[in-house]
């Protein structure tokens, strides 16, 4: 399987993921979704490094995975709340905007994509900066200001993520993305001590919030063996299609309704990862 392909393989699962986390969200306190959430990816991750054997990745390498890990966790939580104020097929495209750190640590660093992939990426942002803009007939929900912030928020925490995991995923993705989790329940689990307050799930919420944890961790190690093997300015803007599938669920079971500049960015979008994967 190719960069591109491990790369939109990951924006699956990461739109699956955060789906569910949103609906939760709106069920539970955020901090209790992610506190019993993403310990399930963590030994998903965990089961995966011991699986796949091989020499750990230098300490330098786990550390900046796990700093990667605690940008990810608090992206995760503000964009989870996000979704809790406003509605989820616009919080997910704005945290998407993320991409924009990578692709341009990606072009800085001397990375020199072919005219029709580069052409393809800045397509694909611009659906996604074009599917940001609410528009009158989106819900109100959908412009709430603070809202829109922890999503902005979100795009920070995700792209510093996103760089993370690369530079970390060079010499063994698996340990990585195992870094990566235990920073991030680390963070979790200090603002969970700092909350001081008890955290209860039934026990039918389970499934839902395992599943969460899961399918993040999935996408964190599809992502981390696609910079492996193709540029990172192309493969994360691959991953960061994941709004398109959060798009789709949001209008198709939650029945949020999307304007027409909503409709046209995730059109674009799809044109662009059609350039990306005839010029990569």
């Amino acid at each position: 399987m190719g960069a591109l392909a491990l790369g939109l393989a990951a924006s699956l699962s990461w739109g699956f993921a955060d789906f569910v986390g949103g609906i939760e969200a709106r069920r539970m306190p955020v901090l209790s979704v992610l506190l019993i959430s993403q310990p399930f990816g963590l030994g998903a991750a965990v089961v995966w490094a011991l699986g796949a054997g091989g020499q750990p990745p230098p300490l330098v390498d786990l550390l900046v995975a796990a700093a990667a890990g605690v940008a990810g966790a608090l992206a995760l939580g503000a964009l989870f709340a996000a979704m809790t104020r406003g509605m989820i097929g616009l919080a997910s495209p704005i945290a998407a905007t993320g991409v924009l750190v990578p692709f341009a640590y990606g072009l800085a660093r001397g990375e020199s994509p072919s005219p029709l992939a580069l052409a393809g990426a800045g397509l694909a942002i611009g659906g996604i900066l074009i599917a940001v803009h609410p528009t009158p007939s989106a819900e109100p929900r959908g412009r709430d200001r603070l809202s829109l912030l922890f999503a902005a928020c979100a795009a920070l925490g995700f792209g510093a993520m996103f760089v993370g995991v690369a530079l970390a995923a060079k010499h063994n993705p698996a340990w990585a993305v195992c870094a990566l989790r235990t920073g991030g329940c680390t963070i979790i689990a200090a603002g969970a001590l700092l909350a001081r307050r008890s955290f209860t799930v039934a026990h039918f919420d389970l499934p839902r919030l395992a599943a969460i944890g899961t399918l993040d961790v999935l996408g964190s190690g599809l992502y981390a063996l696609a910079t492996r093997l193709g540029r990172i300015s192309l493969v994360a803007v691959a991953a960061s299609l994941y709004p398109a599938v959060t798009v789709i669920l949001a209008t198709r079971v939650l029945g949020e309704r999307l304007g027409a500049s909503q409709r046209a960015g995730v059109a674009i979008t799809i044109i662009g990862i059609a350039a990306i994967a005839a010029g990569s």
